[in-house]
């Protein structure tokens, strides 16, 4: 476009120019004339008139006419000069005017000859100048359009992480839940086909998969590789491209779960310590950007936030259920349970059971060694009944230094046979072992054992029978088990 507006602006200076030219051949055509104004007549007047009106013509820049009407004038010249007025043929000016008007004729058409050249050149710079503007245009519409297409891709991601912001913000229930949904909505973010969570086994030496989408089941609980366990010093995510060229790390599989070359590990934190790996792999190259690694781990910082949250509100909850010192449940929970069981019982005729069991000389203990030394035996006990009860069975502090467990899908016969087990166990207590000073006393309890019946109608009065038991047993020389029949 600058080539074609110079290109205009050159062929005004020319126009001009050009017309003071003629302007000025003109002026001499009309000096040479003066001298003949006496002997003017008709062959004069032909010759001088047209010549003005050329002028004027030119003077107009209407080109065209000037060159039809200046090839009229030139033979209109020759016919009088040369065969109509021969006397006029020898004198010198007129020879002078002939030529003066036949240079105008000649400067008007090579104008127009000129003029047309610089229209054409005009032309073409204009046709050449639209045509790499075209292109230009062309190729930033195809850039813009790429960046639309990122644009569109990104907001789209937006979309669904500001939807996977709000998943992982509601409550979970499991940490189980809180690992499916995350790779579950990593796969569908990143539109991959393989993702996985990652954990470290019970033992800690390796990370072992707990969740993934995309491998055989078969891998599940089986060991990953030493990119989870160099995760768990950087606590960062990482972007591998090729690993076979990566020399940050040189990979060991401690299974074959995976043959991945492009990688996205990123870690997901609990207080600062790695709760787990969220891993995205494909088998190729070059796969993963930026913008994906970006998108990780803002996934994973999400799900830190959620994680924490939720351990945090299971160690309330645990608090708020559970005895601070012996890790029992507290009181308020047993009763709640035990109206669980019972309202069980009456609907599908479920049988339970329940052993009650208190110190015996507990008082003595308190105050003879301490309050702390008390406390040691108390968690100690709760540690026997837990190592002596099945996972469905329910142990409490009931109050001070009596316990006392819920047995679910039991009868008398098997509360019996467990409570004599659990009897035993507490009783066989070195309670030397419990601290550094010399204990002279032994650890011995009182126990109850009741199976829930339809006569006891209620919690109250089901308790109230087997904990008289224990009373009993009390009363008939501590360190027993009394039965309720």
């Amino acid at each position: 476009m600058k080539k074609y507006i110079k290109n205009l602006r050159f062929i005004r200076l020319y126009s001009i120019l050009k017309g003071c030219l003629l302007f000025l051949l003109t002026a001499i055509w009309v000096i040479m004339a003066i001298p003949l104004k006496e002997n003017f007549d008709m062959i004069s007047l032909a010759l001088f008139l047209p010549n003005v009106l050329l002028s004027i013509a030119v003077l107009l820049f209407n080109l065209l006419f000037c060159v039809l009407y200046g090839c009229l004038l030139f033979i209109i010249d020759i016919i009088l000069f040369n065969f109509l007025a021969p006397s006029y043929s020898a004198n010198n000016t007129i020879y002078i005017l002939q030529l003066t008007t036949v240079g105008v004729y000649i400067t008007v058409i090579f104008s127009y000859y000129t003029r047309l050249q610089f229209e054409r050149r005009s032309s073409n710079l204009a046709i050449q100048e639209q045509h790499e503007t075209y292109n230009m245009a062309t190729k930033e519409y195809s850039k813009n359009l790429l960046k639309n297409q990122k644009l569109k891709e990104e907001i789209k991601r937006m979309k669904k992480l500001s939807q996977t912001s709000a998943l992982l913000g509601t409550s979970f229930d499991s940490s189980e839940d809180i690992i499916s949904g995350i790779v579950k909505e990593t796969k569908d973010i990143l539109g991959l086909d393989k993702v996985l969570f990652s954990m470290p086994n019970s033992e800690k030496k390796h990370y072992v998969i707990t969740e993934a989408i995309g491998y055989s089941q078969k891998h599940m609980g089986q060991p990953t590789d030493n990119i989870d366990e160099w995760l768990e010093v950087l606590k960062f995510p990482v972007l591998i491209t090729d690993i076979d060229k990566e020399g940050r790390i040189k990979l060991k599989r401690y299974s074959n779960f995976s043959n991945a070359s492009s990688i996205i590990a990123s870690p997901v934190l609990l207080k600062d310590k790695v709760y787990g790996i969220l891993r995205m792999e494909s088998d190729e190259t070059d796969v993963f950007s930026n913008d994906d690694l970006r998108v990780a781990s803002y996934i994973t910082d999400m799900a830190s936030i959620v994680v924490e949250n939720n351990y945090y509100y299971k160690e309330v909850e645990k608090l708020a259920i559970t005895d601070g010192i012996t890790g029992l449940f507290v009181h308020r929970y047993f009763n709640e349970k035990m109206d669980s069981e019972i309202e069980r019982y009456f609907r599908h005729n479920v049988p339970f059971s329940l052993i009650m069991l208190d110190v015996d000389n507990f008082k003595i203990l308190n105050d003879t060694y301490g309050h702390p030394f008390g406390d040691k035996v108390l968690v100690s006990i709760a540690k026997t009944i837990r190592s002596a009860i099945r996972e469905v069975d329910f142990p409490a502090r009931y109050g001070g230094d009596e316990f006392a467990v819920i047995l679910p899908h039991t009868t008398m016969e098997g509360s019996k046979s467990l409570g004599e087990r659990l009897f035993e166990r507490i009783c066989a207590t070195k309670l030397n072992e419990l601290t550094k000073s010399r204990i002279k006393h032994s650890l011995s309890i009182s126990m109850s054992i009741g199976s829930f019946k339809k006569i006891y109608k209620d919690r109250s009065t089901f308790i109230n029978k087997v904990d008289k038991k224990l009373y009993d047993a009390k009363s008939k020389g501590k360190n027993r088990i009394e039965i309720l029949k």
